[in-house]
């Protein structure tokens, strides 16, 4: 193509394209550009919100996935239906958390991914809450089958952890600064 033709092309398209509004167009410009749509902006977000809970709901790989699902969610969610991925079943007592992490996960990996799925659960609850994480990992452990997944470096596969495996809280026991066991040995902490 010549680079006259090429700018010609290029010139009416520009001229075709109609230009964004500009930050000093007034109220009234606004509100003839929202009737000439026939949707606000609130109007068009629901039905887009709407429509895409619709199509969620009738896709067969992603029903899974909550109304307003995030981009992490989505791959995460298609690693699992590909095979590559894993979810871990988190019990929190009341309820049990999925949890989905790569099939070459280690434990640090996982509690990651924890940390991710409970904040999410929590602002999609419209909870702010503020969890200090170092506090929950150094005063809990991780276990699984009754092992505490006491490695962050470990695989999860080495340690038997498969898909739908469930793993809970198990409050770590510290031993105070200088007691002895009762062979009069430091205890190990």
């Amino acid at each position: 193509m010549s680079e006259s033709v090429l700018n010609g092309v290029m010139a009416d398209r520009t001229a075709a394209a109609p230009g964004p509004v500009s930050d000093s167009a007034d109220a009234s410009d606004r509100d003839a550009l929202e009737e000439e749509d026939g949707l606000t902006h609130h109007e068009l977000e629901a039905v887009y919100r709407s429509t895409l809970a619709d199509l969620l709901a009738a896709d067969p790989l992603l029903s899974d996935l909550p109304p307003a699902p995030t981009p992490a969610e989505v791959r995460s969610l298609l690693a699992l239906e590909h095979g590559t991925a894993m979810a871990v079943l988190f019990n929190r007592g009341d309820k049990l958390t999925r949890v989905i992490v790569e099939r070459t996960a280690t434990v640090r990996d996982l509690k990651r991914a924890l940390r991710g799925a409970v904040e999410l659960e929590l602002e999609r609850q419209c909870r702010r809450r503020l969890i200090s994480w170092r506090y929950v990992w150094r005063t809990n452990w991780l276990c699984f089958e009754g092992r505490q997944l006491t490695d962050d470096n470990a695989r999860l596969a080495d340690l038997g952890l498969t898909n739908r495996a469930e793993v809970r809280f198990v409050p770590r026991i510290r031993a105070k600064r200088g007691q002895r066991d009762k062979k009069g040995g430091q205890v190990q902490t």
